[in-house]
């Protein structure tokens, strides 16, 4: 009985793995939010060239407002995401302008309220 409760728990972690980390993306950051700070950022590693961002929230759902993505040239790119990524969900695939697509910081607003008295975990990943 326990082997399969213990088959059943890992059967649904992988069904609820963000679909980012099995087509491609690649993780360029991750942070933990928590409901008393309202403003973020995730410093990329390394330096490639990239197509698309998209952001992936685990834990407890994020409500967000903005994000600023700067790249190494000094050139940014506003997206006014506006949207509730529940706990397990991705936001949709951001695409990058310009030539220059080499991610430094990305920063993010986000509604401290939605995460209500938890903390919530957002990954940053790119192709």
């Amino acid at each position: 009985m326990r082997i399969f409760q213990v088959a059943a728990a890992l059967a649904a972690l992988a069904i609820a793995a963000p679909a980012a980390s099995q087509s491609g993306w690649t993780r360029l950051g991750q942070r933990e939010v928590n409901d008393s700070v309202e403003r973020d950022t995730i410093r990329a590693r390394g330096s490639q060239q990239f197509r698309q961002v998209m952001i992936c929230v685990e834990e407890a759902p994020v409500r967000f407002l903005d994000v600023v993505i700067r790249f190494r040239n000094g050139s940014t790119q506003d997206v006014r995401l506006r949207s509730l990524i529940r706990a397990g969900a991705c936001s949709r695939d951001i695409g990058l302008r310009g030539r220059s697509r080499d991610i430094d910081t990305v920063d993010f607003t986000y509604e401290a309220a939605s995460l209500g008295r938890g903390r919530a975990r957002v990954d940053l990943f790119a192709r």
